[in-house]
C-alpha cells in the first residue's frame, strides 16, 4: 500500500456523502447529524489487526478511506468512511497484549479494583468482546467468580503465566437479548467499542437487556457496571456537557498538534537516513502501521518488534513490514528503537539490557 499524506481539515462542519453507510451522515453513537470533519487519509488498511504471511500480501492488503469526524452533540469520534462489509471479525486475529508484564500488571490492578469496589465475589461476570479471555479468567480467578465471554473470533490462548479458566465459558457469539440470564453483577466491554460501528445500537441493546446500568470510562476501558433494575445508576464522574466541550476543544487543537508532531518525526527519519542509521519500531502492528503510513516511512523501517510469539514471522498489513522477536535485535543491532507506546519504554529498556543491545530508545 503506497504511503498517503494525511489531510488536516480546519474544523469544517461535515456534509452528507453519497455513501449508503449511515455513519457517513450521522453519529453512530447518538444519531445526531451535526458533526465536524477534522482529519482524512486516502488509504489505510481496512483491518489493521490482521497479520499476513508475506511482505507482498501485506503491501497488497485491501485499503479504505479514513475520514474522522467528531459529533457536536456527544463528542464521539468516528470514521465516516468506515465500510462494515470490508470487515471480517470471524477471521483469525492475534491482538493479545498479555505477553507484556506491564500490561499484565495493569490487568491485575484493574481486576482487583473492580472486585473491591463492587464486591465482585462468588458472582457472575459477562464480558462482551473478550478476545482470548485473559482478563475475564483473571477477574474470575481472583474473586472466585463464574464468567462468560462473548467474542465471534474467540481463540484459546494460554499466554504466559496461564490463568485457571475452569470456571469460565466462551461463546463465539455477538451479544444479544438471549444472553440476559448471564447478567448478574458486571458486564465488561474492553477494547471493543472501537471495533463496533453502530456503537449506539450496541449500548441501547445492552441497556434494554439488563435494565439500569452505569457506564464509566476507566483507564481507557469502557465498563458497564450494575445489577439489572436495582436502584438508580450512579452518576458519571464526567458530566456529558463538560466532556463534549473538552472533546471539541481538543479537536480544535488537533491540527496544529499533528502538523507539529508529523514534521518532527519526518525530520527524525530523514536525519537517521542521512546518517545511515538502522531504525526499528517496537509495539503493536496496528500502531506501527498507522505511524508508518501517516509519515510515509514504511521503507525506512527495518521491522516491527513484538513480544507476542504468535506474531513472529508474520507481516503487517498496509506496509508489509516484518514482525520479529526481540531476540532478532542481537543480530540486527539497530541504532534506534521507536517505541509506539511510551508506557512500555522501561519494559523495552529492560528487554534490551537483557539482550545486550545498546540501542537508543525514543517513544512516540
Amino acid at each position: 500500500m503506497p504511503p498517503e499524506t494525511p489531510t488536516l481539515l480546519p474544523g469544517v462542519r461535515g456534509v452528507a456523502t453519497g455513501s449508503t453507510n449511515p455513519a457517513a451522515s450521522r453519529c453512530p453513537a447518538c444519531d445526531a447529524r451535526s458533526f465536524i470533519d477534522f482529519y482524512t487519509q486516502a488509504t489505510v488498511p481496512v483491518d489493521s489487526c490482521r497479520l499476513v504471511e508475506s511482505r507482498e500480501a501485506g503491501i497488497g492488503f485491501p485499503g479504505g478511506r479514513l475520514d474522522l469526524a467528531v459529533c457536536e452533540r456527544c463528542g464521539f469520534i468516528w470514521n465516516r468512511s468506515f465500510e462494515p462489509a470490508a470487515q471480517d471479525y470471524a477471521a483469525v486475529f492475534e491482538e493479545t497484549q498479555w505477553h507484556s508484564s506491564r500490561f499484565r500488571a495493569f490487568g491485575h490492578a484493574l481486576a482487583r479494583r473492580l472486585i473491591e469496589r463492587h464486591g465482585l465475589r462468588h458472582t457472575c461476570v459477562l464480558e462482551i468482546g473478550c478476545g482470548p479471555g485473559h482478563f475475564l479468567k483473571l477477574i474470575c480467578e481472583m474473586g472466585g467468580n463464574r464468567g462468560t465471554g462473548l467474542d465471534p473470533h474467540f481463540a484459546e490462548d494460554p499466554g504466559p503465566n496461564a490463568i485457571d479458566g475452569s470456571n469460565v465459558q466462551f461463546l463465539r457469539e455477538y451479544f444479544s437479548p438471549a444472553h440476559a440470564p448471564l447478567v448478574e453483577a458486571l458486564v465488561a466491554c474492553r477494547h471493543t467499542l472501537e471495533h463496533v460501528q453502530p456503537v449506539g445500537d450496541l449500548l441501547r441493546l445492552i441497556r434494554t437487556t439488563i435494565g439500569d446500568l452505569y457506564l464509566g470510562f476507566d483507564d481507557q476501558y469502557a465498563l458497564i457496571e450494575g445489577r439489572a433494575s436495582e436502584g438508580t445508576p450512579s452518576p458519571s464522574r464526567f458530566p456529558v456537557e463538560e466532556t463534549v466541550d473538552q472533546m471539541l476543544a481538543a479537536v480544535g487543537q488537533f491540527s496544529a498538534a499533528v502538523e507539529q508532531r508529523t514534521a518532527y518525526w519526518r525530520d527524525f527519519f530523514i536525519a537517521a537516513g542521512t546518517r545511515g542509521e538502522r531504525v526499528v519500531l517496537w509495539g503493536s502492528a496496528p500502531q506501527a502501521v498507522a505511524f508508518s503510513l501517516a509519515l510515509g516511512i514504511s521503507d525506512q523501517v527495518d521491522c516491527i518488534v513484538n513480544i507476542n510469539p504468535a506474531q513472529h514471522g508474520k507481516f503487517a498489513v498496509g506496509t508489509g513490514q516484518g514482525i520479529v522477536a526481540p531476540a532478532v535485535l542481537k543480530t540486527l543491532r539497530p541504532d534506534t528503537i521507536v517505541v509506539m507506546n511510551a508506557i512500555y519504554r522501561d519494559e523495552v529498556r529492560r528487554s534490551l539490557d537483557d539482550l545486550g543491545v545498546a540501542a537508543k530508545i525514543v517513544a512516540v
